[in-house]
């Protein structure tokens, strides 16, 4: 399998729905068990980059998250795996899961 990254935006979104239910316990090991322990990058976006966030948007019919997830794909050339059809208009477009997990 080639490499793996999650985003600075998409892990704080699992800390806020976490803490929201009070699993905080569930957020340690989901750090531990996913970045700590694994060779998962960890990528983020500088100011200069979240300007372009807002040209994507403009571009793209994206929701913030979504053009957040996108530019962080340009940045790093990653491929987004994803169930979320939005990225498909875009010129990137996007993986499902389940095209990841076929043998090749």
């Amino acid at each position: 399998m080639g490499e793996l990254a999650i985003t600075d935006f998409a892990l704080h979104s699992v800390g806020i729905i976490l803490a929201r239910n009070k699993r905080d316990d569930v957020f340690v090991r989901f750090i531990s068990d996913l970045l700590v322990d694994t060779g998962v990058r960890y990528v983020s976006l500088d100011f200069a980059d979240l300007l372009t966030v807002a040209k994507t948007r403009e571009r793209f019919p994206l929701d913030f998250d979504d053009a957040y997830q996108y530019v962080v794909a340009e940045k790093y050339n990653l491929t987004i795996v994803s169930f979320d059809a939005h990225f498909d208009k875009a010129d990137r477009g996007r993986k499902t899961p389940a095209d990841i997990l076929q043998p090749q």
